[in-house]
């Protein structure tokens, strides 16, 4: 039975090129959200005015906490700040949360650093203890944060599509180039890989050459026999493993 050469495209299609698609994709769209915060960062830096503003008022509040250890839901105390700036005339009003040891330092009507954005006073970030706003107000620290999961995303989504490109253009261009020759199969053996819940098999041969190699896994219902006569197509040079016909094909 011949089986049709297939397109390097559509070797890599499977569970395994979706999932580092997926993976790709998701990692460009996050990079392409931190680019955007970063620039909107830089914006604020370039177009930030820095004020002294006062303390108002100084609550506490009962919220749901994550316990680490545990890893299940407590009640703990947040501690926040409201304050007043000017911005543009006009006396504005915000509110931020903190740790307790700069709460417990705090009192109404101490000064506190506040940098806004000159077209947006509602965009503006805040510091205690005599210490300046950062430049980038928040988007600073955000931008790095959600840069660097898009990175890790981009990173393994490339190198899966990089390593299954390579692969799937080796069992396609042996079609084109390489030798065909016979062989006989010597075993099927279990992988390790499970998708859909079943386990994966692949036979190894040994072909009239002598040389040894082994196929893709599969459904062990597309498996030849221990001893069937398959033809498999071998690298004249010896670099690269061969590849079992039905591996390149429309099965």
């Amino acid at each position: 039975m011949t089986y049709p050469r297939r397109g390097v495209l559509a070797q890599m299609w499977g569970v395994p090129g979706i999932v580092f698609g997926v993976f790709f994709v998701v990692g460009l769209v996050i990079a392409v959200v931190a680019v955007v915060i970063l620039l909107a960062g830089r914006n604020f830096a370039a177009h930030g005015v820095d004020v002294t503003g006062r303390v108002e008022k100084l609550w506490e509040t009962a919220q749901s906490c994550q316990d680490d250890r545990s890893n299940s839901s407590r009640t703990c105390t947040g501690f926040n700040v409201g304050f007043g700036f000017e911005a543009g005339g006009q006396l504005r009003h915000g509110s931020t949360q903190v740790g307790y040891d700069f709460y417990a330092g705090l009192g109404e009507g101490m000064p506190v650093k506040v940098r806004y954005l000159a077209e947006d006073p509602t965009d503006y970030a805040v510091a205690f203890g005599g210490a300046a706003p950062s430049a980038m107000g928040n988007m600073g620290w955000v931008s790095v944060l959600v840069g660097g999961i898009g990175s890790v995303f981009l990173l393994l989504g490339g190198i899966g599509l990089a390593v299954l490109w390579r692969i799937a253009w080796r069992q396609v261009g042996l079609r084109d180039w390489g030798a065909m020759r016979g062989a006989v199969v010597l075993a099927q053996e279990a992988t390790n890989v499970t998708i859909n819940d079943r386990l994966l098999w692949r036979i190894r041969w040994q072909d009239d050459s002598g040389a040894q190699g082994e196929s893709r896994g599969r459904d062990p219902g597309y498996l030849p026999d221990v001893g069937a006569r398959i033809t498999v197509y071998a690298d004249p040079d010896g670099r690269l493993a061969s590849v079992w016909e039905v591996d390149s094909g429309t099965r």
